[in-house]
């Protein structure tokens, strides 16, 4: 693989790690405050809230299964004496959903301490 290539799977990589860690730490976040944020939170607030933990959670799977599909094409690639590149379709398709998921996640929690407000 070229010096480019292994530099794009490093990228793929590393944006995925980023996703991950803010996904967990918000959610981490957000449930250990809850407490805090729901004494004056109303039950749409709660239930939103409740619901960005879903995207969150969702997030952190695809986050894996990226980091998984991104092994496979390498290895893939290896064993037909291919180039590996990061527009694989499943590895695309599987990191547009983790980014989608961790940007409605995100949506949902600023939505739902709007409507605690």
């Amino acid at each position: 693989m070229t010096d480019w290539g292994e530099r794009a799977f490093d990228g793929v990589a590393e944006i995925t790690k980023q996703v991950l860690t803010l996904a967990t730490g918000i959610t981490a976040l957000s449930i250990t405050f809850f407490k805090d944020f729901a004494t004056h939170a109303t039950p749409t607030s709660r239930t939103v809230m409740a619901w960005s933990w879903v995207a969150y959670g969702v997030s952190i799977v695809f986050g894996v299964l990226t980091l998984m599909a991104s092994a496979g094409v390498q290895q893939d690639a290896a064993d037909k004496g291919t180039t590996p590149t990061i527009n694989a379709g499943n590895l695309r398709v599987i990191g547009a959903l983790q980014l989608g998921t961790f940007l409605i996640g995100i949506a949902l929690t600023v939505a739902a301490g709007a409507l605690a407000v």
